[in-house]
């Protein structure tokens, strides 16, 4: 199937979930069918509603990082087969909105084909510590009170320059 989706971060919902086995390596997946709600790094886009699938392919090397996806995603077993759509009373993804990255590979004809994988969570860039440090400060301040008033600590705090030493942690 050519891309559709432009490379990037997409807002998606589960519509199902199964197993599947590769036809020609007899690998093992877990697939995520979800509909494409929103692209996030231009929520102002016009997006259709495709339903694609989000693979998480099973080996020896890859049972581990895959349970740990699926954790991400809210289940708690410590095995596979709790998320099998055929085992009574299994764990439902279904109507749960993820992040997914959508990639082009290059597919065996030339054209670019998507690629979809769960998001790793943003982390946002804090810059410089320095204000960090001096809103722990603050905090800590606030809550010896032994001085004065919080207001009074917390003036303190911003008084005088922070070090490293003064972050208990």
């Amino acid at each position: 199937m050519p891309a559709y989706f432009t490379p990037g971060r997409y807002l998606l919902r589960i519509e199902q979930q199964r197993f599947m086995e590769s036809p020609r390596e007899k690998t093992l997946a877990f697939v995520l069918t979800c509909r494409v709600l929103k692209n996030l790094d231009n929520p102002s886009a016009d997006v259709k509603p495709f339903l694609r699938d989000l693979t998480l392919w099973i080996d020896d090397d890859s049972a581990h990082q895959v349970l740990h996806d699926l954790h991400k995603l809210g289940y708690s077993g410590k095995d596979l087969s709790g998320v099998d759509p055929d085992t009574p009373n299994h764990h439902s993804f279904v109507s749960r909105e993820i992040e997914a990255n959508c990639r082009h590979k290059e597919s065996s004809r030339g054209d670019p084909s998507e690629r979809w994988y769960l998001a790793d969570p943003v982390k946002p860039n804090l810059g410089d510590k320095a204000k960090l440090r001096k809103f722990d400060r603050l905090l800590a301040g606030s809550q010896d009170g032994a001085n004065g008033s919080a207001a009074d600590n917390a003036a303190e705090a911003f008084g005088r320059d922070i070090d490293d030493k003064d972050v208990p942690f």
